[in-house]
């Protein structure tokens, strides 16, 4: 084998260890910007509604005492639901945490498994033979889902001189075209197309619901983008949390498609009583897919949007 094909691979194998460490690297510092966000909303939330809260628990301490109940019978059974609710919410953000983590894990691990693919296989992919490096595209299509055959195709390209990345870089675009899941936080909404919103709910969870003062009724409009690869049919799913029903108007590229989405209560407006429900079926463009919610009241508490594929559209 020649010294020049040699370095060659050994550069390219160098290089896909390096794409892989700072894959990592940008999920442990996504993580901890995430942490470090939901904390600042929490203390501003707490600090926005400290006076309202106060207001209305002696007011409810007030009309306790008119009705016969004692201020300290009153305390403790409000005292006894609320550490019962606390318990409940915190044994389910818990649960919630570790999902992420695995989903974190998840990640890493498949990122590790391309590089592994990479190493093992490194003789036909960094081929110069053109048949080989075919060969080896079909088997990265073949082997792993969309998501992960894209990165490893995308990976192994910019390792490649520059006169012989076409081939992935083309492989990766046809990849690319196939319709996937896509999931997005509520917090990603568009703020110069939403109004009457916020992002984070102290004890409500990470979920968008109506904005500050919290206690005052107005219209709430929640606009999202959705970068979709061409013309394809998708289940809208929305995950949210409702003690009662507030229908929200769901509209797909200025279409409506839901007159009144989001209208089955859950059971509660905490973490735990958050669902994901199918709310409509959408045709997509190619390219900026705008989907919006509103509502001319305020609305439950939404955590996440997720579009899926409908097989064979």
């Amino acid at each position: 084998m020649a010294a020049n094909e040699v370095t060659f691979k050994r550069n390219g194998l160098e290089r896909a260890r390096l794409d892989i460490d700072r894959g990592q690297l940008q999920v442990n510092q996504e993580r901890l910007a995430h942490d470090k966000q939901k904390d600042a909303e929490d203390r501003r939330f707490l600090k926005r509604n400290s006076g309202v809260i106060m207001t209305a628990l002696v007011s409810l301490v007030v009309a306790s005492i008119g009705a016969g109940i004692s201020a300290a019978q009153w305390w403790l059974a409000n005292k006894q639901a609320a550490e019962a609710q606390t318990r409940t919410t915190a044994e389910f953000a818990l649960r919630k945490d570790a999902d992420n983590a695995s989903e974190r894990e998840r990640k890493n691990r498949w990122k590790l498994d391309i590089a592994k693919f990479i190493i093992e296989h490194r003789e036909k992919i960094y081929s110069v033979k053109a048949t080989e490096r075919e060969n080896m595209i079909a088997l990265i299509k073949a082997a792993f889902p969309e998501e992960q055959a894209e990165f490893a195709l995308r990976s192994i390209s910019s390792s490649l001189p520059e006169d012989k990345q076409k081939e992935f870089k083309q492989a990766a675009k046809v990849v690319a075209q196939i319709p996937r899941e896509v999931i997005k936080s509520a917090s990603e909404y568009l703020a110069s197309q939403s109004e009457g919103i916020q992002f984070g709910g102290g004890a409500y969870g990470d979920v968008v619901l109506n904005g500050y003062p919290q206690n005052v009724s107005k219209a709430n409009k929640a606009t999202y983008i959705f970068d979709l690869p061409g013309v394809h049919q998708y289940d809208v799913w929305i995950e949210y949390a409702a003690a009662d029903p507030r229908p929200v108007k769901i509209s797909f590229n200025d279409k409506v498609v839901a007159e009144k989405g989001l209208s089955t209560a859950t059971g509660g407006w905490f973490p735990q009583n958050q669902q994901f429900q199918l709310q409509a079926r959408v045709v997509s463009k190619a390219g900026q897919n705008l989907l919006q919610l509103y509502r001319g009241d305020v609305f439950p508490h939404i955590r996440r949007l997720k579009l899926v594929p409908v097989s064979g559209s």
